[in-house]
């Protein structure tokens, strides 16, 4: 998972036969890091288990968990067995309906209703092609415009990514856009981009942009770090996760160069001391990757590297 992956909740699945595995932590963490308010719990293969106490010691287990990553005790959990609602187990039908009415009531209505009132939010743009808007168009970084919603309107600075200083036809984009004055609107809303009546772009809004929580100290010191190295290519890393229990996986935006699969990197700190790892694989908008360059937005899960060795707001460089 990156910040290229915009989720409004989660399902968090729990065998009822295994308990808490370590990826039910780290997945749990990950989406904790990633902001994700609203997780749904479903209890699999309830089946498999004999007692309903077990059953009922696996979701105090859980909500132990939940409490822990400052999710909710209100938090919905639905036990059940897919296989036989696959099979056409009605009582099983229900549960899984029961699931769905849960998803809806916990994270797509919360979602839906939340307010953001703020001069920065982010956003993502996508710019009509030729063929839909009937113009050539780009929009450039630092770009003022117009946001037309239902019932207003907005006047704002689009901030696009690093490396990245136009947004042309057909192209979808994560942006920043800085307000004129503070507004209320809620997160998930529309908003189209016009020039002279005509709709080029549309977009909606993702939510509130809140600045890194990285130190000043250690951005300054990343800062330096990434003025003073000469590497083809350079990123800094936002946030670390294991990957069952084993492989580190590192989020951030490839800030110049390339990187492949395979290609041996080093890790630096703040200190510039380095450590090397080997790239197992290239996440971009939940698909695998051979590659990536300046600009995109990455999840690089990484062979060699312990997991204390990488911290957010260090660098990765070739």
């Amino acid at each position: 998972m990156s910040e290229s992956i915009l989720l409004d909740g989660a399902i968090l699945v729990v065998a009822a036969d295994e308990g808490i595995m370590p990826q039910t932590r780290d997945q749990l963490y990950t989406l904790h890091e990633m902001k994700v308010d609203n997780v749904v719990v479903y209890i699999s293969k309830c089946n498999l288990v004999s007692s309903p106490t077990d059953i009922d010691l696996v979701e105090v287990s859980i909500k132990e968990l939940l409490k822990e990553y400052g999710y909710s005790s209100n938090t919905p959990i639905i036990r059940g067995d897919s296989q036989k609602a696959i099979n056409g187990d009605q009582t099983e039908v229900k549960k899984i309906k029961d699931l769905f009415t849960k998803i809806d009531e916990w994270i797509i209505q919360t979602d839906k209703n939340k307010i953001i009132e703020s001069k920065n939010i982010d956003a993502m743009i996508y710019v009509l092609d030729y063929k839909e808007s009937r113009k050539t168009t780009m929009i450039e970084n630092n770009q003022q415009t117009k946001l037309y919603f239902d019932n207003k309107d907005f006047l704002g600075t689009i901030s696009t990514p690093n490396n990245i200083n136009k947004i042309f036809n057909g192209q979808l984009l994560k942006v920043t856009i800085k307000l004129n004055e503070v507004n209320s609107m809620k997160k998930g809303s529309y908003f189209q981009i016009k020039d002279n009546n005509t709709t080029i772009a549309i977009g909606f809004v993702i939510d509130e942009n809140k600045e890194n929580d990285v130190t000043n100290s250690e951005s300054s010191q990343i800062d330096k770090v990434s003025d003073n190295i000469d590497s083809s290519f350079f990123m800094t890393v936002d946030t670390v996760y294991t990957i069952n229990g084993n492989k580190v996986a590192v989020t951030g935006k490839v800030k110049r160069g390339e990187i492949y699969v395979k290609d041996n990197i080093k890790i630096v700190n703040f200190n510039n001391e380095r450590k090397n790892a080997q790239i197992d694989s290239i996440i971009i908008f939940k698909k695998d990757f051979d590659m990536a360059l300046a600009g995109d937005p990455v999840t690089l899960v990484l062979n060699n590297i312990n997991i204390n060795d990488v911290n957010q707001g260090y660098a990765i460089i070739k």
